[in-house]
């Protein structure tokens, strides 16, 4: 064998164990191959695909981790508690993250179907999320920065991309407060 066969069958034989136990709590491995198949089609694929996720109610806000029993089993009471709140919070943040991207990517595109399916994930964002206007989610409660984001973007439901907030981006903070103000 020469010495690029030796390589071929050495990444042959990793990427072969690398295919996730049953009982292995977030199982990467499985969910890197599904985003790889979906993104070699093009990010409006993937849109559409976090659509169908939302028909499947797979992007409804959670106060607990889908993998609650998996998590920290051996820890203390309190501290599992705390444990299953970051991760939940965390889970949370990624969903909005990827309802907010695929909403610009599907209201951007040429098709009915597309804009369709970007207003269904508005109307979503808006009820079981809390997001209608995106200053006020933002501003939480501070006058100041209500009126200046109000006059800025307008009613808005998600600010606009690239936007920043005293060099924050907006959207990070929007998913921020959106994400505190569940519980």
């Amino acid at each position: 064998m020469t010495r690029n066969n030796v390589t071929v069958f050495n990444m042959r034989d990793a990427l072969s164990s690398a295919v996730p136990k049953p009982d292995e709590p977030y199982q990467l491995a499985s969910w890197a191959k599904r985003y790889a198949e979906v993104m070699r089609g093009s990010p409006l694929d993937w849109a559409r695909s976090i659509h169908a996720m939302w028909k499947a109610s797979k992007m409804r806000p959670s106060l607990t981790p889908a993998d609650a029993d998996k998590i920290g089993t051996t820890l203390r009471p309190d501290l599992r508690v705390q444990a299953l709140a970051a991760v939940a919070r965390g889970e949370n943040e990624l969903r909005l993250r990827s309802l907010i991207r695929a909403h610009r990517m599907l209201a951007a595109s040429r098709e009915e179907a597309d804009v369709k399916m970007a207003g269904d994930i508005a109307t979503f964002l808006s009820f079981a999320w809390g997001i209608r206007t995106a200053y006020e989610t933002i501003s939480e409660g501070d006058a100041e920065a209500y009126d200046k984001l109000k006059a800025e973007w307008g009613e808005v439901q998600l600010p606009p991309a690239g936007a920043t907030v005293d060099l924050y981006v907006a959207d990070e903070l929007l998913i921020a407060a959106a994400v505190r103000r569940l519980k």
